[in-house]
């Protein structure tokens, strides 16, 4: 239930992006979009971090599988919305790639935390051998993330080149015919 009822506040988090109001606006009114809009979203990940780490901590199995890939997620989507989210318009080009480099690091600092949801959602999978969408996500994603240390999901398929003598007997004596 405590996980039903943190959804709404992740998927209205989901979707909260960092705006500013673009060149028609002047640069006072540019950094207090900015500034708002990202104090709203680090604000609402606050709120929905505390919801799922509290389904986590209930020791529900399932549902604390999903609340670890819940986190995953919105820390995924904090790093995004810092790298892909609007940026100065009256920075400079230098300026702007200072910017940029500052909000990777503070974006890789979420994306590490996404990595490590993601870990122990995996560890709980296997600890409760459970395996769902939930486990499925983790470790595609963690593919994704980290892909020297995790390979994904692939699935390798044996080509069959044995069978039974009997079975080899009987094909060689019907193609003799």
């Amino acid at each position: 239930m405590m996980y039903e009822l943190a959804q709404p506040a992740l998927s209205s988090y989901m979707a909260m992006k960092v705006k500013g109001v673009g060149k028609g606006g002047g640069q006072k009114a540019e950094d207090k979009s900015l500034k708002e809009s990202l104090s709203a979203k680090a604000k609402a990940q606050l709120e929905v971090e505390k919801s799922f780490t509290e389904v986590v901590q209930t020791g529900a199995g399932e549902w604390g599988l999903a609340a670890l890939v819940a986190l995953g997620k919105a820390y995924e989507n904090m790093g995004d919305s810092l790298v892909n989210g609007d940026k100065p318009y009256y920075l400079t080009a230098d300026q702007l790639e200072i910017y940029n480099m500052t909000l990777q690091d503070k974006a890789y600092v979420l994306q590490e935390k996404a990595v490590n949801a993601y870990k122990l959602a995996l560890d709980k999978s296997y600890e409760l051998t459970l395996y769902n969408e939930n486990t499925e996500y983790a470790i595609r994603q963690l593919g994704v993330l980290r892909p020297d240390d995790f390979s994904g999901l692939t699935e390798q398929l044996v080509e069959p080149r044995f069978t039974s003598s009997k079975a080899a007997q009987k094909y060689s004596f019907e193609t003799s015919l």
